[in-house]
């Protein structure tokens, strides 16, 4: 029953530390690609609802 309990422990173990990493990786990811606007263009400032 214990070994049972150890390998369970080590499976948890990597799957925590692959969930992880996935999460780093979209996390990074989404900055590189074209999802990240560093600006926005000028047109949309008449959509704003409260304007500066």
């Amino acid at each position: 029953m214990n070994s049972l309990k150890m390998v369970s422990e080590k499976w948890l173990m990597l799957l925590y530390s692959a969930v992880i990493a996935l999460a780093a990786l979209a996390v990074n990811s989404a900055c590189v690609s074209r999802f990240y606007q560093e600006k926005l263009d000028s047109q949309l400032d008449s959509l704003k609802r409260y304007h500066d």
